[in-house]
């Protein structure tokens, strides 16, 4: 379950898949009565673990009473995190490192000042003994070398590396995507980066959703096999807000408020018919006679992909 609670962040990161969400209104953030309802929730359905979100999460003036209040209530939480946040929130997170997951959000070292790609290198390398780190990249150009993730994976040695194509969410054309009709031209590199960081440092790869089989060549789908790397759909996202609005991902159409519903099946009952009503879409019209999809390895990718490449047509 991710828990977004803010919509403001530091960085500004020309792929980013909430800049709609997060400039839909001005700054705002979650109050600590609503978090609490957040964490009453989970626990009336069992579910003892969060991802904290925002935004980015660590600027929240109430982050660490947060963090405090879930713990404490014998929840584990997962951060992701641009990385950027002050020593503070770093020994805070270090102090209680057995109920903290990190996952960093890293772009290349040119997209920062000099200052803060040397915090986030100090706040990775004080934290990385935490028991399930990873480090993130989102590929949203084809000129994006992505060779300093394993540099940064050999130094900083993460449980794992997670890898995102950047996605259409939210129909914000500005948004820096690559087409999917060109991601072909980007995953040779992508194969390369996952068979290296896992025969040369035992590091195994995640695949974020909307990795679809058509993209990748029979060969590049072999690597990948051998890597145990699962190629993904677009799984179930549920999320709250900071106004209590459930969501899938960060398509806020489908918000309703937390109180309508009574447990976290209902709300995994109520996102599943809501990404039902889109079975139809497809991102191209060979998707409809795709042998993948009809037998259900494939359901065409990310929903903001396909939402936005209609929306594209109809214009």
């Amino acid at each position: 379950m991710n828990i977004y609670i803010n919509n403001y962040c530091n960085q500004a990161c020309p792929y980013c898949f909430a800049k709609d969400y997060m400039h839909a209104s001005g700054r705002e953030e979650m109050s600590f009565d609503d978090f609490k309802r957040v964490i009453r929730f989970l626990e009336k359905s069992d579910f003892p673990r969060l991802r904290l979100e925002g935004g980015e999460a660590t600027l929240h003036p109430y982050f660490t009473r947060f963090a405090e209040y879930a713990l404490h209530r014998g929840f584990q939480i997962s951060l992701f995190t641009n990385g950027l946040f002050p020593a503070e929130i770093q020994k805070f997170i270090r102090k209680r490192a057995a109920s903290f997951q990190l996952c960093w959000n890293v772009n290349e070292p040119g997209f920062y000042r000099e200052e803060n790609w040397g915090r986030l290198l100090a706040n990775i390398r004080a934290l990385r003994s935490l028991r399930a780190c990873a480090l993130g990249v989102n590929i949203y150009r084809h000129d994006q070398d992505l060779g300093y993730m394993y540099d940064l994976c050999k130094k900083y040695p993460p449980r794992y590396l997670r890898v995102v194509f950047a996605h259409h969410v939210g129909g914000d054309a500005r948004q820096k995507v690559i087409a999917h009709s060109d991601l072909s031209r980007k995953t040779r590199e992508v194969t390369e980066l996952v068979r290296r960081v896992a025969v040369d440092l035992s590091i195994p790869t995640v695949f974020d959703c909307g990795f679809i089989p058509c993209m990748w060549s029979d060969e590049q789908l072999g690597v990948l096999m051998k890597c145990a790397v699962r190629i993904g759909s677009c799984s179930l996202c549920p999320g709250i807000d900071y106004r209590l609005r459930v969501m899938h991902c960060f398509h806020t159409d489908s918000g309703r408020p937390l109180p309508r519903f009574s447990s976290l099946r209902e709300v995994h009952d109520y996102l599943d018919r809501y990404k039902k009503r889109y079975d139809g879409l497809y991102l191209d019209e060979k998707c409809e006679r795709c042998v993948q999809r009809r037998i259900g390895v494939c359901d065409t990718g990310c929903l903001g992909d396909r939402k936005f490449a209609n929306m594209q047509k109809v214009i």
